[in-house]
């Protein structure tokens, strides 16, 4: 049985959201019996509306340099973005904190991410 850490009581966005990945590792992993996600291979990082492309372009520069071409926007709204980087093994999510998404609706939104992230990188 999976416990579930995510408890926003006391926590700022973020600290929630890191939480709820954390939870949503275990329950991918435990979907499908492997450890798909782990620490070495999922990247996250945080921006705001403000602060968006600047964080784009940083994480994408260091982990997922094919979303810098110009097909991949640096502005559009988003709450997660699910990024891969197959040959090294990575996979990304980029996460926009001043969305009105908030509560358990992540669950639902990073799972998706997730989702995405394993169709695009199954031989991980």
């Amino acid at each position: 049985m999976i416990h579930l850490k995510a408890n926003a009581v006391g926590k700022t966005k973020r600290e929630y959201i890191e939480d709820v990945i954390d939870d949503c590792k275990l329950i991918f992993n435990a979907a499908f019996a492997d450890q798909f996600f782990h620490d070495d291979n999922l990247k996250v990082a945080f921006c705001t509306s403000a602060d968006q492309a600047s964080v784009f372009e940083e994480f994408c520069g260091k982990y997922f340099p094919l979303y810098l071409d110009e097909k991949h926007s640096r502005t559009d709204y988003f709450a997660a973005q699910a990024m891969t980087n197959v040959p090294e093994n990575i996979c990304g999510v980029l996460i926009c904190l001043d969305t009105p998404d908030e509560g358990e609706i992540w669950y639902q939104i990073i799972l998706h991410v997730f989702a995405f992230s394993r169709k695009n990188t199954c031989h991980m």
